[in-house]
């Protein structure tokens, strides 16, 4: 096998995180709709660059306050939804990491993937 070798034409900064787009964007167009959520009675909610940002930071204080740390894993078991994209960058906004499980996994599926 032949390995290639290329310089990087970027430059990540050394405290990026993947959460970081989630500011940014709300800094910078915080009216843009980047979701359309379910508002219970059969219509649909738009979500602006703004509001996904404070939503992301409040669920993101709630996990810093139950304990989570930077490095931590946080397990989501769940169905792809607005409220698991929430979930995913609040984790990342701690500093944790995602390990996702989904959610037609068996439990001894789920329980490898804790373990492990």
């Amino acid at each position: 096998m032949h390995e290639f070798e290329a310089p990087a034409s970027y430059t990540i900064p050394e405290h990026a995180n993947n959460s970081d787009s989630v500011f940014l964007h709300a800094e910078h167009s915080p009216h843009t709709v980047l979701f359309n959520v379910s508002n219970g009675s059969g219509g649909l909610t738009d979500v602006t660059a703004a509001e996904f940002a404070r939503t992301v930071t409040d669920v993101a204080k709630g996990l810093i306050s139950s304990g989570i740390e930077p490095g931590d894993r946080v397990a989501i078991m769940a169905p792809t939804r607005y409220e698991w994209v929430v979930l995913d960058h609040a984790i990342w906004a701690t500093g944790g990491c995602t390990v996702a499980i989904y959610d037609s996994s068996a439990a001894e599926q789920a329980k490898w993937i804790l373990q492990d």
